[in-house]
């Protein structure tokens, strides 16, 4: 295999959490071109981990035929910290479960089916910090799930409004992504 050319591929495989608290991407499957070459690969003696040139530190690595990711590493601000305890597939998605390991009970003030409730800890976000963070974001409907986008979150709050509590916290009534899109045309 040429190392100097770019060369396209899909990889079908099994997701999982790790005991670590990463997410493993098993491959079963690989392709170019719809040509399988998983196999052609370890015939060389080769696997995934020639194949793909990862530069830097953007939370995945490569380890043989499994790709290992690393949410806290991947997404921007506001970092999550956490183990990954559980990975699936739902549609078109990955659906994580983390596990900080300093689970508390937690009794948000605003009843609702359609919250992120933040507690304890330091939290930032923009210019806000939060020591010993009390905050529940609230979407705006309350029969529905709550569409929130790390990306968008700063034009979903301010979409929307904040009010203090009587101790110290702040709850966030935010705009839900899919109503913000449309009623800025989808931009």
């Amino acid at each position: 295999m040429h190392k100097k050319i770019d060369i396209p591929f899909e990889i079908e495989g099994t997701l999982e959490a790790t005991q670590s608290g990463s997410v493993r991407l098993h491959a079963d499957k690989i392709a170019s071109g719809h040509i399988p070459v998983k196999g052609l690969l370890h015939l060389f003696g080769e696997d995934l981990s020639k194949l793909v040139n990862l530069k830097g530190n953007r939370g995945v690595t490569v380890e043989g035929d499994n790709i290992i990711l690393y949410p806290g590493r991947m997404l921007p601000p506001p970092r999550i910290d956490g183990k990954v305890t559980a990975a699936r597939i739902q549609g078109d998605r990955i659906v994580l479960s983390f596990d900080s390991e300093m689970a508390t009970a937690l009794n948000p003030p605003y009843k609702t089916g359609s919250y992120l409730y933040h507690r304890g800890g330091v939290l930032r976000f923009g210019k806000l910090t939060m020591n010993d963070t009390d905050l529940e974001i609230v979407g705006e409907s309350r029969h529905s799930p709550f569409e929130f986008s790390l990306p968008e979150y700063n034009r979903q709050l301010t979409a929307g409004y904040s009010k203090n509590t009587a101790s110290h916290g702040l709850i966030v009534y935010m705009r839900d992504l899919t109503s913000l899109s449309a009623q800025s045309g989808g931009q």
